[in-house]
C-alpha cells in the first residue's frame, strides 16, 4: 500500500525520539560483576552530607586480567562504568513503603539528569536518602547533587560522545 506521498508506509519518515539518559541498568551492573570488578565497601573515597541525602563515593577495583575475552587494545569495560545505589532506610524515612518509594523516585530522577554526563567513571555512588528529599523540588535536588559531586572532586565537564572513557554513558 502506498500513502498519499507515493511511498509505501514502511518507508515514511518516522519522528525521531529524543534519547533519554539513564543510570546504569541491572544488566550493565551484572556485566561489570562478570568481569570481576568489585567495589571497596570498607573505605569510601569521599562522604558528602546534604540536607536531602548523604553521598558516599567508593572506588571500583578492576582485576588485572579481565575474565571475558576482549579485542586486543580494547579498554576494560569498567573504564566507562559507574554504579549508583539508592538507600532508603526505614530508620530515617519511616516504616511505610510509600514514602520511601517516593523519595527514591525523586532522587533517582535528579541523579539521572546529572550523573550520566558529569559523574567521574570508575566510582560507586551510594545515596542514603533523608526525609527532606520527599518535599524538596527536583531542581533543588539536581543542584545539591551537582554541588556534592564538585565538593567530592568527582565532577567532570561534559565530554564528547565519541570519546572513549571520557564520554558519557551511551543512551538507552
Amino acid at each position: 500500500m502506498t500513502a498519499a506521498g507515493g511511498l509505501p508506509r514502511s518507508f515514511r519518515a518516522r519522528p525521531r525520539r529524543r534519547p533519554v539518559a539513564s543510570l546504569p541498568t541491572r544488566r550493565e551492573r551484572d556485566r561489570l560483576a562478570a568481569t570481576g570488578t568489585r567495589w571497596s565497601r570498607s573505605r569510601p573515597v569521599a562522604t558528602i552530607r546534604r540536607s536531602t541525602f548523604t553521598l558516599s563515593i567508593h572506588a571500583l577495583r578492576f582485576p588485572d586480567v579481565p575474565t571475558l575475552p576482549y579485542p586486543v587494545g580494547a579498554p576494560h569495560p569498567a573504564v566507562w562504568a559507574y554504579v549508583v545505589h539508592l538507600r532508603t532506610p526505614k530508620a530515617t524515612l519511616g516504616k511505610r513503603a510509600v514514602g520511601r518509594v517516593a523519595a527514591r523516585r525523586r532522587v533517582r530522577e535528579a541523579a539521572r539528569m546529572v550523573l550520566p554526563r558529569h559523574a567521574r567513571r570508575g566510582r560507586v555512588y551510594v545515596f542514603s536518602i533523608l526525609p527532606r528529599a520527599v518535599v524538596t523540588p527536583v531542581g533543588e535536588l539536581i543542584a545539591e547533587i551537582k554541588s556534592a559531586l564538585q565538593d567530592a572532586k568527582c565532577w567532570e565537564e561534559e565530554a564528547g560522545e565519541g570519546e572513549v572513557g571520557g564520554g558519557w554513558r551511551p543512551y538507552y
